[in-house]
């Protein structure tokens, strides 16, 4: 069994692999659908006001969601702009019901299990050598040593943890280069659903104190 094993484990490193770009593949397709759910989320918020900052196609998502959020802020820090606090609190009564900026924990959870699994590559390696040592010197214990099984053995296994050692150094590479492509706008991404979760819970906060402090007519 160790013999079968030892002989596959490349195949099995690569089948790794595999399931560890369908990961990044998620994560990919995941950034993209909640970084556009967030942006248009804050510009239901943010329409119509006197500090809206004008739209540019040429802008990224994460500058929008970022204009956005400064928007947000001026609504919220200036005390002149009472009917639009008013305003957006209806909209925070009545548009904030999904709240995106809250569906966090799958993302987190998978991108921090992607990030680990990288390190896992070379002690895959690692593990894929040594079982083909082990195989090559319980092969040549048991072959007779005029029929040159043992040295078939020996060269075969070798053969075994060399490709081992490739493939997991070679997809530790390979992860550690995605990795650093992506994790920039996988972290803003979880930045900014903090600071919109933050703002969010400020302004309901101020906002509620404000109608407290309001005469009823």
């Amino acid at each position: 069994m160790l013999a079968t094993l030892s002989d596959n484990f490349p195949w099995i490193i690569l089948a790794f692999a595999i399931i560890h770009a369908g990961l990044f593949s998620w994560l990919a397709i995941a950034y993209q659908q909640k970084s556009k759910r967030l942006g248009a989320h804050l510009e239901n918020l943010v329409r119509g006001f006197s500090s809206r900052s004008d739209t540019d196609r040429t802008r990224s998502v994460d500058d929008d969601i970022n204009m956005f959020l400064a928007d947000l802020q001026d609504v919220i820090r200036n005390p002149a702009k009472l009917h639009e606090l008013e305003d957006l609190r209806t909209r925070l009564i009545y548009k904030d019901e999904a709240r995106p900026y809250l569906k966090t924990a799958s993302f987190e959870r998978v991108y921090s299990l992607s990030r680990t699994l990288i390190e896992i590559y070379p002690l895959l390696g690692i593990l894929g050598t040594v079982l083909a040592i082990g195989c090559g010197l319980a092969a040549q214990a048991n072959a007779s040593p005029e029929s040159g099984a043992a040295i078939d053995a020996v060269v075969k296994n070798f053969g075994n943890s060399i490709w081992s050692t490739f493939m997991g150094l070679l997809f530790a590479v390979i992860y550690m280069i995605l990795n650093a492509f992506w994790e920039p706008s996988f972290q803003r991404l979880m930045e900014h659903q903090a600071n919109v979760r933050e703002i969010i819970t400020a302004a309901k906060c101020r906002l509620s104190e404000g109608a407290a402090r309001t005469p009823v007519p």
